[in-house]
């Protein structure tokens, strides 16, 4: 997974379709949304306009060959009023190097969108019929998309400020001119998530059935220990989105990713590498999970834990909590 920080323009209907208002240049060195009045990005969140169950979204960031087929969590941020503000995320999205031209539903949606539009457009739109509109459309913005599942696509309804004490390794902010993408450290991603983290007070967040894709063991040794009930523990465990959830709020909280158990903290011991790291464990006790095997999973029933604790948290028949490896840990004597 790649994170990436992706400046857009300013957008007053929540990336649904252009604002419009905006003055226009002709200068050289004018941007497409400067000369025409619109960017394609104002569509990014319309999930009236999908292509097979997914957003095609747009910007000008085209990944870097090591990176082309990876999977990538965008953070669109504009600049307005001197600052910053987080107006939208695409979780596991997908540069598409298809080009061929919008299905046909789309373009006309666009079409109509402009023409309505079309008394505070540029030269190149402003003076077209509808019919017109179609056909410019029609072959435009098709090298630079992005693919996200509609679930995947959340829009931050106004935008949350990016705190100015909110630091980061490679800090897009700096020139405000000249910012272009940014890649991300999975730590800064995490505090641009914290900003917009779901409430805790016991919400269930996520719903994961034992038979998910997600579902992978992460211990080679616990096969033995109850088959489908161990699978259905991992599965929860190994779910990205309550698990990154569950990160961003405890950094956001805390600062650090220390263990429950045992306070250990990789960022201290390890450096820049062991930024962001940590293991995620799930207290709720399967004796409590329904038959169905569909399980809701709420932050709070999450643990941040190292390596070693959450294997002991595992190394019995019987899943130990949190406080009793703590209490196990104090109990013993230290080694001569």
């Amino acid at each position: 997974m790649q994170y990436a920080v992706v400046r857009v323009i300013e957008n007053s209907q929540d990336f649904q379709r252009p604002s419009g208002g905006r003055k226009l240049s002709n200068k050289p060195n004018a941007t497409f949304p400067q000369r025409n009045g619109f960017g394609f990005e104002e569509w990014n969140f319309n999930k009236e306009l999908l292509i097979g169950g997914q957003i095609w979204g747009y910007h000008y960031y085209i990944p870097a060959k090591k990176h082309a087929n990876d999977l990538f969590t965008l953070y669109f941020v504009t600049y307005e009023a001197k600052k910053w503000r987080l107006v939208g995320i695409y979780r596991d999205a997908r540069h598409m190097r298809d080009t061929r031209p919008w299905p046909t539903k789309i373009v006309h949606q666009k079409a109509r969108d402009l023409f309505a539009l079309r008394d505070q457009l540029g030269p190149g739109y402003h003076d077209k019929s509808l019919a017109e509109l179609k056909a410019v459309l029609r072959p435009q913005a098709v090298e630079r998309r992005w693919a996200v599942a509609a679930d995947d696509a959340q829009i931050i309804q106004g935008g949350v400020p990016i705190p100015d004490e909110i630091s980061f390794q490679h800090d897009f902010r700096k020139n405000f001119r000249e910012t272009r993408p940014t890649l991300l450290q999975e730590v800064d991603a995490l505090r641009l998530d914290g900003l917009v983290s779901e409430p805790r007070s016991g919400k269930a967040l996520v719903t994961i059935h034992v038979d998910s894709d997600e579902a992978v063991l992460d211990l080679d040794y616990v096969a033995t220990e109850g088959g489908g009930k161990w699978r259905m523990h991992f599965a929860r465990e190994r779910n990205r989105t309550i698990v990154r959830q569950k990160k961003a709020q405890v950094l956001k909280d805390t600062g650090t990713l220390k263990c429950e158990c045992c306070q250990f903290d990789f960022a201290k011991h390890y450096g820049t590498l062991g930024k962001g790291f940590c293991e995620v464990h799930h207290k709720k006790p399967l004796a409590k999970v329904p038959k169905n095997g569909l399980v809701k999973t709420a932050i709070d029933d999450l643990s941040i834990v190292c390596s070693n604790c959450h294997r002991m948290l595992h190394a019995s028949g019987k899943l130990q909590t949190v406080q009793q490896i703590t209490d196990l840990r104090k109990a013993r004597k230290p080694m001569a």
